[in-house]
């Protein structure tokens, strides 16, 4: 179980990650339609 922690955690961090990046490319997209 101890050893199954770092790898969950280091998959969530993934995951905010990529909808972090998500989030920055759909901001940038509205900024060009302006």
């Amino acid at each position: 179980m101890i050893l199954g922690v770092p790898y969950t955690a280091k998959a969530d961090n993934l995951k905010l990650l990529s909808l972090d990046n998500r989030l920055k490319e759909i901001e940038r997209e509205l900024l060009y339609k302006i």
